[in-house]
């Protein structure tokens, strides 16, 4: 049994209206802003990262009262990414720390902003988030609207128990599941597997949202109108198919509908699809009681926050207030 224990300074922070579960990890980019191959990169500097802790950031920052339950190594980069969460204004009291190392991802940037990751993610703290820790958050979790995940912290390890407890907590207690794919083939074993976990949490969301390569992946639909009817067919009440540049569509069981991205000057894509998430689960309010009319209006807003997003390097560093965000 590896000892945890928790490391956030306790603020007094009240119940959080959205729980991400799942990785905090350390995105490592060249430090002058090249852009080509790692090989050729001399110097990095560390940013917040790993998907659920960007929405959780995102959210913060758009005032959400947002939460993450996790597990971070007890080492500089556990500590690092504690702190950027609570600048953020993130509860972290679900955040705890093994003897496992915390991961790391080095990004490189391609001239139009497009990532490639080189994940150090082998037998890491992330992975450790098993049933106990999710169990000893139960409450955490009974409280929130929204309990935000993706399909990587099913990829390896404990973890994989410690999603499907936090799914089961969130059905026993009325609260919405909302899924980012997030479907990184190249963590997995094999690809059947992959494919099984994300079916896994999609039959039991309220929301899915998943890239067009993802959506297609699943559901062997290519086109994103389609694959997102898909998705519901799956067991979603709400999907979106985010298309990037080209915008996303959506489909709940009865209405359909499309929102373009505006068009921004891209310096990084990291962290677009995590900074739609937050700016629509802002902007929709609870989403099982979600009207079309509200989903179209929260797509909007993620389209508008996610390219605001891209306009900086690091996944949330231009990521919106409510102030900057002109749907919400």
């Amino acid at each position: 049994m590896v000892e945890r224990r928790s490391i956030w300074r306790s603020t007094g922070v009240v119940e959080a209206e959205l729980v991400c579960l799942g990785e905090a990890l350390v995105d490592l980019f060249a430090a002058d802003g090249r852009r080509g191959p790692l090989e050729e990169v001399e110097t990095f500097r560390r940013y917040l990262g790993g998907a659920p802790a960007n929405v959780a950031a995102a959210a913060a920052r758009l005032g959400m009262r947002s939460a993450m339950i996790g597990c971070v190594g007890d080492d500089a980069f556990g500590r690092f990414l504690i702190r950027a969460l609570e600048r953020e204004g993130v509860d972290c009291q679900g955040i705890v720390c093994c003897e496992q190392r915390t991961p790391a991802a080095f990004v490189s940037l391609s001239e139009g902003g497009e990532r490639s990751f080189l994940f150090f993610r082998e037998n890491t703290a992330d992975t450790y988030l098993d049933a106990a820790v999710v169990r000893a958050q139960r409450g955490r979790v009974a409280a929130a609207k929204t309990l935000h995940l993706c399909t990587t912290s099913m990829s390896a390890g404990p973890a994989t128990a410690g999603t499907k407890e936090a799914v089961a907590i969130a059905a026993a207690c009325g609260v919405d599941v909302a899924v980012d794919l997030n479907l990184r083939l190249h963590l997995w074993e094999d690809r059947d597997s992959a494919i099984d976990a994300a079916r896994f949490l999609v039959e039991r969301a309220t929301f899915v949202k998943a890239d067009q390569q993802e959506a297609a992946e699943l559901t062997s639909v290519e086109d994103p109108r389609q694959a997102a009817r898909a998705l519901i067919g799956i067991g979603a009440r709400i999907a979106v198919v985010t298309c990037g540049s080209a915008g996303a569509h959506w489909a709940t069981s009865r209405e359909s509908g499309y929102q373009p991205a505006p068009s921004v000057d891209v310096v990084d894509a990291t962290g677009a699809g995590d900074v739609f998430c937050a700016a629509f689960y802002f902007t929709v309010g609870r989403l099982r009681e979600a009207t079309a009319q509200a989903v179209d209006r929260a797509v909007a807003a993620g389209c508008n926050a996610g390219a605001q997003a891209c306009t900086a390097c690091g996944a949330v560093t231009a990521a919106p207030t409510v102030d900057q965000l002109p749907s919400a």
